[in-house]
């Protein structure tokens, strides 16, 4: 990846992998968690999920800010583009786990 962020001539920011790993890190904890749910309680999960993602993310930017405020816009707007990327592949695969057709039904 940095071999082609050098090429492009675009690089990440000072905490860039850092962010990257704990917003993918809570993408799966939450995709795993929600797809053992009961679909009674799915909205009600799925909301607080949200939720939680956005105080974390507002966490590490507050967390950023402090330790490097030389680079903070570059890790604010990395913090932002990786909670949009990793909200819409969360709403991908949870779309597609929930609309699956259940295989016991056919039987």
């Amino acid at each position: 990846m940095e071999f082609g962020a050098h090429n492009l001539w675009w690089h990440l920011p000072s905490y860039g992998w850092e962010i990257i790993l704990i917003t993918s890190f809570f993408t799966c904890l939450i995709v795993f968690r929600l797809n053992k749910t009961l679909k009674k309680y799915f909205i009600q999960f799925y909301l607080l999920s949200l939720v939680l993602k956005l105080l974390m993310g507002g966490f590490l930017v507050g967390l950023i800010l402090w330790l490097d405020k030389r680079l903070a816009n570059e890790n604010a707007i990395t913090v932002l583009i990786t909670y949009i990327v990793f909200t819409s592949l969360e709403v991908f695969f949870l779309y597609n786990a929930i609309n699956k057709p259940d295989k016991t039904e056919f039987v």
